[in-house]
């Protein structure tokens, strides 16, 4: 097994890799960068596993070349993760999930007035990555900071019935307004994926979109593959939870990082997020987590 390099952009510190590596000496970009350059920084590394590790919600411009520097990458035996993972904003995820065909959460301009809507940002984490960022470098990397009327809130998403959202806001591009997919016991998932490793992480919302952590993470399912003995004594959800992330991984191209689900009583998975830095806030990361994950990016060259 192999310990992965991280090329980290915007955050390393709170973040789970962080968790996963805590003796780790990330490659930490703060300027776009040249695709040669970070090549010859991931081989003096002298691993040939690589995290890209970008938090921002459009990373195109981080690195000069991008396919120059896979292709360097590749021409040294090494393996990219999160390689073609470009755009994680909440309106192009959703497209991606409607254009191939998986369910999607956004929601129809019409509708009845008392139906419950969330209201997010387009942006990942309210654009509060993007925001810390210098002028110069966001101007760099062609990044606009738009205000949202989000920004004077306390949450990062609201829950309110669709006659209460202004109409300007459905016209909004900083935002986005989903429809409020929930079931009767408040069960909120988040995926881990590492690799060929997976692990779903089940809790119990404390209130309307409530988020996953050591307080609220009740069960953990550690999956190396659709034959693992835990899936198959695991419920229809947790199976069709797996499913969905598998599916969603070998498309979109996520080798590291977290996606959220929630899932209707219905018992239908549909994906409202997505990330490449997950944090897991002050808690520590569970032991078992953990070894799972590294053992996911660690076995990049095993197979």
């Amino acid at each position: 097994m192999r310990t992965p390099v991280f090329c980290a952009f915007n955050g390393w510190q709170e973040s789970v890799a962080a968790r996963l590596y805590p003796s780790a000496s990330p490659i930490i970009l703060t300027m776009p960068t040249d695709a040669t350059t970070l090549a010859d920084l991931v081989e003096a590394s002298c691993s040939t596993t690589v995290v890209l590790h970008f938090n921002v919600s459009d990373s195109r411009a981080i690195i000069r070349d991008r396919a120059r520097f896979l292709d360097d990458v590749a021409a040294r035996g090494g393996v990219v993760f999160n390689a073609d993972v470009i755009d994680v904003r909440k309106r192009a995820l959703q497209r991606w999930l409607e254009a191939e065909g998986m369910p999607t959460v956004v929601a129809p301009l019409d509708g009845p007035p008392e139906q419950p809507l969330v209201v997010k940002t387009d942006l990942n984490a309210r654009g509060k990555p993007e925001r810390r960022l210098p002028t110069t470098v966001r101007r760099e990397l062609g990044l606009s900071v738009v205000d949202s009327p989000l920004i004077a809130h306390d949450h990062y998403y609201l829950v309110m019935e669709r006659s209460a959202v202004p109409g300007e806001w459905w016209t909004d591009d900083s935002l986005m307004i989903e429809r409020y997919v929930t079931n009767r016991e408040r069960l909120i998932y988040r995926t881990f994926v590492a690799g060929a490793k997976i692990a779903i992480v089940e809790g119990v919302a404390d209130r309307p979109l409530g988020r996953i952590g050591r307080d609220t993470a009740r069960m953990t399912y550690l999956l190396g593959g659709p034959a693992d003995p835990v899936l198959a004594g695991a419920g229809p959800r947790v199976r069709a939870l797996f499913e969905a992330v598998t599916e969603f991984v070998r498309g979109f191209g996520l080798g590291f990082g977290a996606v959220d689900f929630a899932i209707a009583d219905d018992g239908i998975p549909h994906i409202v997020d997505v990330n490449t830095t997950p944090q897991w806030g002050a808690e520590e990361l569970d032991d078992r987590l953990a070894a799972h994950l590294r053992a996911g990016l660690e076995a990049a060259h095993d197979g």
